[in-house]
């Protein structure tokens, strides 16, 4: 009998209390949503909830942060809510959406889900312990003050870091901003983080194979663009190696078999806040492209002949007069302006005169063979006159760069070579009859 009126009393509906009850039901419905990981469910009271705060007695905002900084035992896992740290990111996820105030306590909290995360999405297979070394790295080094040392990371976890940047290149760049911090006693750290980098690219490269049409290389190619893309050293890092990679990498750029794609190189390299990396591959690029052309044509010359002993300083400037590809020769000849800041016809003299010096008439000759450059003729004739200490060396220099017969040159100087042509016959025809 009193069961029976218990069960009738709960019946009984109560009047006048209908928002109260209705509100305890809904924050029921809540937290059982939360517990079975049905977060959009859950997700869809809150607002509602938010605005009868004081009839459910709380305030649910303070509620979900609550659940964000201890998500455990809180819910079931689910397709959606697969792991407490996935519960905690919706949480402050939603705080942070309605922008309440409560998320602004929980930054550290954040990053540290936010490496937890990416932990848990790149874990599979791997050994706990790495998986321990590297969250409490990130989780001490952030908390820690500048006293206490910075532990080096262990092989195995630079290793497991490599395995995942290679295979996702964007998860394990992810993994590797979290792990980085910018004090100098970060330093080695740091460097050593981006060698993996530097290691993965390389392991690319030499697995480049076969045909550049194949499959395989053009996926090896884009993830070469992507890791190169990611990639972030700065100028502090001596140790890194950087010069040696980037140097292979514009050889395999210019290669013959599997050449790389140099716009999408300069794409992957462009678009940062720091230059250095963008620099720093095109004056090395600059610098092997300069030696490979220089060696290619400074042994040879179109007269047939090889060229005598030149100053390494001049044999560039020898490479692009005897070139006969005109226009990569003067794209050669402009880049070393550039750098040098100055113009080419200083180079072209100061080579001329060194010549005259030395007595190389048969380079000097080849310097001119350019039919742009001749029009400089009178003028180093004229500049390296002084130079000659003999009769035979003011007539080779004559016979290298004066033809009586050359229209370009001006009257005057014509008239000036003619009698600088005599004056070195008469001399010579005094010193025979001397004899």
């Amino acid at each position: 009998m009193d069961s029976a009126g218990s069960v009738e009393e709960q019946s009984i509906h109560q009047f006048g209390f209908e928002k109260g009850i209705s509100v305890k039901h809904l924050f029921r419905f809540f937290t059982n949503n939360v517990y079975l990981g049905q977060w959009e469910l859950a997700r869809a009271c809150i607002q509602e909830l938010h605005a009868h705060a004081c009839v459910l007695g709380k305030d649910i905002h303070e509620f979900v942060a609550q659940v964000a900084e201890r998500p455990y035992n809180l819910s079931l896992r689910s397709e959606s809510v697969n792991s407490p740290q996935h519960l905690s990111w919706l949480c402050l996820t939603e705080l942070e959406s309605k922008r309440t105030g409560s998320e602004d306590g929980f930054v550290h909290l954040k990053e540290d889900l936010e490496f937890q995360l990416l932990l848990l999405q790149a874990g599979g297979g791997v050994s706990k312990d790495i998986l321990r070394e590297l969250y409490s790295y990130q989780r001490e080094q952030r908390q820690s003050r500048a006293a206490q040392p910075v532990l080096p990371f262990g092989s195995d976890s630079l290793n497991y870091i490599k395995d995942v940047l290679y295979s996702e290149p964007a998860l394990g760049s992810a993994m590797i901003c979290h792990l980085t911090f910018k004090h100098k006693r970060y330093d080695w750290n740091n460097e050593q983080l981006q060698r993996v980098y530097i290691k993965c690219m390389e392991d690319i490269l030499n697995n480049l194979q076969g045909t550049k049409q194949q499959p395989e290389n053009l996926m090896l190619e884009d993830k070469l663009y992507s890791l190169l893309a990611l990639f972030n050293p700065n100028t502090d890092m001596k140790r890194l190696g950087l010069n040696d990679f980037l140097t292979k990498l514009v050889l395999q750029a210019d290669a013959k078999d599997l050449p790389l794609n140099k716009n999408a190189i300069y794409s992957s390299l462009l678009g940062r806040d720091d230059p250095f990396l963008i620099d720093t591959y095109c004056d090395i690029e600059n610098k092997v492209l300069s030696n490979s052309f220089t060696e290619k044509h400074s042994n040879g010359c179109e007269s047939g002949g090889e060229p005598e002993q030149i100053e390494d300083e001049h044999r560039h400037i020898f490479a692009v007069a005897v070139c006969k590809d005109r226009e990569l020769a003067w794209q050669q000849l402009y880049l070393r302006c550039l750098k040098q800041e100055k113009h080419f016809i200083d180079f072209e003299v100061e080579a001329a005169l060194q010549m005259i010096k030395t007595g190389q008439f048969h380079n000097l000759q080849q310097l001119f063979i350019a039919p742009e450059l001749k029009v400089l003729k009178p003028m180093v004739l004229l500049m390296g006159w002084k130079y000659c200490h003999s009769c035979t060396s003011a007539r080779n220099l004559l016979t290298v760069l004066w033809n009586e017969k050359e229209d370009e040159i001006p009257s005057a100087l014509q008239q000036a070579c003619k009698r600088l042509s005599y004056q070195v016959d008469l001399v010579q025809w005094c010193l025979e009859k001397a004899r």
